[in-house]
């Protein structure tokens, strides 16, 4: 073999050491996002600002229908974990995960759980405590318990508030891609009608996290990761109240007043290839939920009077990783020019 053959061989072989290995393990990317309201409660209208004792069916307005429905699905890699409740008083969906190959690890039931994943746990996935990390996972969970408004059909007695969380989870190691949705919508809806004409507050404490990320350097990752929540009231003597936490503090609405409003309970992050890095809302900090109260106050609403109340609350994340054009061009030449050497060895 002459020295040109030798260097091709070489080129060859430490590309296809190197960039194959580059290729194999590809980058990393990570989507989080995690929503919790609890507790919550719609409460009697003391004075502006002044929230009174939580609502009592029956005695200060009558419910005259309650429902809620939610889903949770998470896909890694083409398969697809899924439940849908669509009506139900109180649901609570065990998480819906895919990953850790042929021993499902790290999703619940597994060999190797991972306890973040645990079941109402909704732990943070983050890039401070080392994710992500294989195995690859998907995951979506979902809870929602109790009642904003006392003694609906035998909850919330003696009364409690309710309790609301969602999140989802796409971790990816080595490449792939995956999504999770969480739709705890909570919808829940009131249909009621008042007894007396006043306000209604409606108050809750919050915990959320987001996180995106992916490797610096890489241009075909992407991560994104959102949630949502809104309050919605309709009634026939109101403009449409419809609350959507923002991070905007007190300020008035089309319909109603917002009291307390911390930080965004409606926002969307993302990550992607070649500037990469860790993305946060502003104000979050690694590997923290973010915790505060919330509180706003719908207009006056009309005794003998029918209003629905719609509540609403999503998490959603995906997230891709590719192999690199140019890693695969680089192999591709490498492998031409060792099919070019492997010829001319034959013929000569």
């Amino acid at each position: 073999m002459n020295r040109f053959s030798k260097t091709l061989l070489t080129v060859a072989t430490a590309t296809t050491l190197g960039f194959g290995a580059a290729g194999t393990a590809q980058a990393d990317a990570l989507a989080t996002s995690i929503l919790q309201l609890d507790p919550l409660s719609f409460n009697n209208n003391l004075s502006p600002g002044v929230a009174g004792a939580i609502l009592i069916n029956g005695v200060n307005i009558t419910v005259l229908g309650f429902n809620q429905n939610a889903s949770a699905s998470a896909t890694l890699n083409g398969t697809t974990n899924a439940v849908t409740v669509p009506s139900g008083i109180g649901t609570d969906i065990q998480p819906q995960c895919v990953g850790g190959g042929a021993l499902n690890a790290p999703c619940p039931g597994s060999p190797a759980p991972d306890g973040r994943l645990t079941n109402n746990v909704f732990g943070v996935f983050s890039t401070a405590f080392g994710d992500p990390k294989a195995p690859s996972v998907s995951s979506a969970d979902q809870n929602e318990a109790g009642s904003p408004v006392a003694n609906v059909l035998g909850i919330g007695v003696p009364p409690t508030p309710a309790k609301v969380e969602a999140s989802a989870i796409t971790s990816l190691k080595g490449g792939g891609s995956g999504a999770a949705n969480t739709q705890n919508g909570v919808v829940a809806q009131f249909q009621f009608r008042m007894t007396t004409t006043g306000k209604i507050d409606i108050l809750f404490d919050a915990k959320a996290y987001l996180e995106a990320f992916t490797t610096v350097g890489r241009p075909n990752e992407f991560a994104q990761a959102s949630y949502s929540t809104s309050f919605t009231l309709t009634g026939p003597d109101i403009t449409t109240f419809n609350w959507q936490p923002n991070g905007t503090g007190p300020r008035a609405l089309a319909s109603g007043t917002v009291i307390l409003d911390p930080f965004s309970l409606n926002d969307t992050i993302a990550s992607s290839g070649p500037a990469g890095g860790t993305h946060l809302p502003p104000g979050e900090t690694l590997g923290t939920k973010r915790t505060g109260s919330f509180q706003a106050e719908t207009p006056t609403l009309t005794a003998n009077t029918i209003y629905t109340l719609d509540a609403r609350m999503t998490a959603l994340s995906n997230a891709t990783s590719v192999p690199e054009p140019a890693t695969l061009g680089l192999l591709g030449i490498a492998l031409l020019g060792l099919g070019v050497t492997l010829r001319r060895r034959t013929t000569s």
